[in-house]
């Protein structure tokens, strides 16, 4: 459900509080944990529940996400960073 791909995603330079981008998904029942990726980068495991935050960086990304049942998705998008 977060990130959108349709959206670009704007982090602020100078503010590092706000360099964050949470990354939640809806699961069926029973999973207990999701496992996220940028591109093949490893980005952690969260419960269903918990969004990880995601330290985003300039550029496109592929993100992924795979629960402990085998099942995945995946969006792209856009980060940009502004002063």
């Amino acid at each position: 459900t977060s990130p959108r791909p349709a959206l670009v995603y704007t982090l602020r330079a100078s503010d590092t509080k706000k360099q964050t981008i949470p990354l939640r998904t809806e699961t069926a029942p029973g999973v207990r944990k999701v496992y996220w990726f940028a591109g093949q980068q490893f980005l952690g495991v969260s419960a269903p529940a918990e969004p990880l935050l995601w330290q985003a960086s300039p550029g496109s990304w592929k993100l992924q996400v795979l629960d402990d049942h085998g099942r995945t998705a995946a969006c792209e998008v856009r980060v940009e960073m502004v002063e």
